[in-house]
């Protein structure tokens, strides 16, 4: 069996599976609690009061038996995700064998309900089916290392991580739900190389999509075409720029990708209703 655990708060009155339990409206989000489990053994939690604070459980590997009343049970597989609220009955078991790992943070604060509506995490007794690429591990584990951090900003640290944690599991349970895939390996290279030429059959093909196929997911996600995409990051960036710094607009034309800088003016007005040169002057007026 191997597991850490991490404590903001350790309070002597709370011990075992309730222990560092306090529930705070400090901030919108208060982390108490986090860490994993990975073991074949038997595991069999019960907690009949349960918690003050929210529990969030995480299913990486293997299976896990959760209660959801006096007789009825649901097996859970990875990428499950469980969030009992405070003073809840919950009651958990593995079977010995297979291996299991779950990832799990205790919290509160003064928007906890809000926040998980927004992200669409339902609470016990319902389950909530996640599609996670790897961000929601990674997510755990920047938690994990910002407990390692023992200075004045650790726990507003942590109550940022924690709602990108949730964050993130709420955008993989619509995808889970919606079917469509996040599209993420292109929009990274759009926002990134947005300077640079680029074709709809070549993003087509980093996400292994057909053009046509790729074209439909990218305006779902996003809401425009790729090559639309393409077009407000360059003048989003052009705007930046000219507002900003100092140089040219044949400059800023070269920088956001466009080599002609009389089509780069007109692209821009189209858009902003303004020239270049115009938008710069009243910028710095």
């Amino acid at each position: 069996m191997r597991s850490l655990s991490y404590r903001a708060y350790d309070d002597p009155k709370y011990l075992g599976i309730n222990a560092s339990n306090r529930c705070s409206d400090e901030r919108p989000l208060v982390l108490n609690c986090t860490g994993t489990h990975i073991s074949s053994a038997r595991v069999n939690t019960f907690n009949a009061q349960g918690r003050d604070d929210y529990y969030l459980l995480y299913i990486v590997s293997g299976q896990l038996t959760v209660s959801l009343g006096d007789t009825e049970t649901h097996v859970s597989q990875k990428g499950d995700l469980w969030v009992f609220p405070p003073h809840t009955k919950y009651k958990y078991s593995h079977v010995s064998g297979e291996e299991l790992e779950y990832m799990y943070v205790h919290f509160s604060g003064s928007q906890v309900e809000d926040i998980l509506s927004e992200c669409g995490i339902k609470k016990h007794p319902a389950v909530n089916r996640t599609k996670d690429e790897g961000d929601i591990y990674l997510r755990f584990r920047s938690i994990f290392d910002a407990f390692t951090t023992h200075d004045s900003l650790r726990d507003r640290e942590l109550s940022a991580l924690l709602e990108r944690l949730l964050i993130s599991l709420g955008r993989s349970i619509l995808r889970q739900d919606s079917k469509i895939p996040a599209l993420k390996r292109s929009i990274a290279y759009l926002n990134s190389s947005y300077d640079t030429r680029i074709t709809v059959p070549e993003l087509a093909k980093m996400e292994n999509l057909s053009v046509s196929r790729f074209s439909t997911l990218f305006k779902t996600v996003m809401g425009v075409p790729p090559l639309e995409y393409v077009t407000q990051l360059r003048i989003s960036t052009a705007c930046a720029l000219l507002s900003t710094t100092d140089l040219s607009v044949c400059d800023v034309s070269l920088s956001v990708g466009y080599s002609d800088p009389h089509f780069f003016s007109r692209v821009f007005k189209k858009i902003t209703g303004l020239s270049p040169a115009e938008f710069k002057k009243r910028e710095r007026s």
